[in-house]
C-alpha cells in the first residue's frame, strides 16, 4: 500500500497503440502518481535488447508548467540500458499532480518474445532535496503483431 509519502513510479504504453510490427517504434512512458510533491527524479532503465532498443528518450509533460534540467541519459542499446535519466525542476518549486517524467522510444527488433523493463537506480526528491520513499512498478512485456501482453511486478 502506498501512503502520503511515498511515489509510486510506473512504466505504461499508451492506450492506442498502434500495429506492433518487427522494425517499427513504441512509445513507453516513466509516469508518477499524485500523492507527494516532487522536485526531481532520477533513474536508468535496462531492457532486452534483442527485443527492443532505445530510439530516443526525452522529457515527459508532467513538470511542463516549470523551467527544468533535464538529461536524456547514456543509451546503451548494445547491454539493454540508459543510464542517469533525470529531470529537475529549476528553483523552489515542486508539484504533486500525476503524469509523465519521460518519453523513450523504442525500436521493435523482434516480435513473439518478452522483454523485461527494469527501473534502477531510482531517486526522487521534494523541493528541499530531501529523499522521498519510492515504489517502482517494473514489468515484462511480450510485443506480438498487432498486441502487446504485460505482466507487471512492482518491487
Amino acid at each position: 500500500m502506498i501512503n502520503s509519502s511515498e511515489i509510486l513510479l510506473i512504466l505504461l504504453f499508451p492506450i492506442n497503440v498502434a500495429i506492433i510490427q518487427s522494425g517499427g517504434f513504441i512509445d513507453i512512458y516513466i509516469n508518477s502518481n499524485e500523492l507527494v510533491n516532487i522536485s526531481g527524479v532520477q533513474s536508468d532503465l535496462y531492457f532486452n535488447s534483442s527485443i527492443i532498443q532505445i530510439d530516443y528518450a526525452q522529457q515527459g509533460s508532467l513538470f511542463n508548467n516549470y523551467s527544468t534540467y533535464y538529461g536524456n541519459g547514456t543509451i546503451d542499446n548494445i547491454n539493454g540500458s540508459i543510464k542517469n535519466l533525470f529531470t529537475v525542476i529549476l528553483g523552489h518549486f515542486s508539484d504533486n499532480k500525476p503524469g509523465s517524467l519521460t518519453k523513450i522510444r523504442f525500436k521493435i527488433m523482434q516480435i513473439d518474445k518478452v522483454s523485461y523493463l527494469n527501473l534502477s537506480n531510482v531517486k526522487v526528491a521534494d523541493m528541499n532535496g530531501n529523499r522521498v520513499d519510492v515504489i517502482v512498478s517494473n514489468s515484462s512485456y511480450k510485443l506480438t503483431y498487432g498486441n502487446i501482453t504485460g505482466f507487471v511486478k512492482t518491487n
